[in-house]
């Protein structure tokens, strides 16, 4: 009789996950909550995980797939005319996340194929907007490249 051996879960750190996953540490949370990602424990900044599930959260590092469900997205807050320009592989999670500790209404525009390196450059691109974090003036001009951007390679949600 072959005896089964049971891997011991690891604790891995939700930056690390959320960098596996091409997310942010918010939708591990919420993948954990929606048992999407098999968790044993999750803490304040650490995932106890069973390790057979470390090969599964490493899309960002798949030479055949590297962008497996990854998105920029861009969601503007219009009452305050600021825009956030983020990645995250699953969008209403984090939309849901950012809603519910805005104290004002958001609104997706679109998002497009990519990683954290596509969030970076256009972070680096419209570094002069920056407002504060991932979140950036909505002026004309970003407006208008956010539109293009998505007429060209995204998926317009609204108009």
């Amino acid at each position: 009789m072959t005896e089964e051996r049971r891997l011991e879960p690891i604790t891995v750190s939700l930056k690390d996950a959320a960098a596996r996953l091409g997310c942010s540490t918010a939708d591990v949370r919420n993948l954990c909550a929606s048992g999407r990602l098999k968790h044993v424990r999750i803490g304040k900044n650490t995932i106890l995980i069973d390790p057979e599930w470390l090969p599964k959260i490493k899309p960002q590092q798949s030479k055949a797939s590297p962008n497996i469900g990854s998105v920029v997205y861009f969601i503007e807050a219009p009452t305050a005319q600021l825009i956030k320009i983020g990645t995250s592989w699953y969008v209403p999670g984090r939309i849901n996340t950012l809603s519910t500790s805005s104290p004002i209404p958001l609104q997706l525009l679109g998002c497009i194929a990519g990683t954290f390196k596509a969030e970076r450059k256009l972070h680096e691109r419209f570094a002069q907007l920056r407002s504060h974090g991932d979140w950036f003036h909505a002026t004309d001009e970003l407006l208008a490249f956010i539109k293009a951007l998505l007429r060209r390679r995204g998926v317009v949600i609204d108009g």
